[in-house]
């Protein structure tokens, strides 16, 4: 059995509906061309599950000739 488990559903759609600091916790790293917020939540809920949830933003640079 696979040790992580990986969902396609996007933890952020749920922040509104639960408080930061009482059921997750934000952790945001910002680089030159990316970055990466990390998303703790304490306690299972109706919408997702207890854990970590990782997203990723990068830079697209398209070049037109």
């Amino acid at each position: 059995m696979n040790k992580y488990n990986t969902h396609s559903d996007l933890a952020k759609e749920s922040l509104d509906l639960l408080k930061e600091g009482k059921h997750y916790q934000r952790k945001i790293e910002k680089k030159e061309d990316f970055s990466i917020e990390t998303y703790e939540f304490f306690e299972d809920t109706e919408y997702l599950k207890k854990g970590k949830y990782i997203e990723f933003f990068f830079k697209i640079i398209f070049l037109i000739q």
